[in-house]
């Protein structure tokens, strides 16, 4: 389980540098590490909970880590976004 994770968190922290799309982030390494984190396990827990517990388990890193769809990137972008907005208010 612990190769599964450290691969998720690699592969969360190169999707948030490709979706930088040569902008300049203004987080440190240090909350990038911690986001990477969040959102990989994330992904592992919401992936394995969203099977059918009777059927074999196929993890497929890039429906795991999508933003788009039953995933838990996009279910913690969708709640970041409706903070933010309750924020703005």
């Amino acid at each position: 389980m612990k190769l599964i994770i450290e691969h998720t968190l690699f592969l969360t922290e190169k999707e948030e540098e490709n979706k930088k799309n040569g902008k300049e982030s203004d987080l440190t390494e240090e909350e990038k590490q911690n986001i990477a984190e969040v959102v990989g396990v994330s992904s592992v827990k919401y992936a394995d909970l969203s099977q059918n517990k009777q059927s074999d388990i196929m993890f497929e890193w890039d429906k795991m880590l999508s933003f788009e769809g039953n995933t838990a990137p996009y279910l913690l972008y969708t709640y970041a976004r409706i903070q933010s907005i309750f924020e703005k208010k």
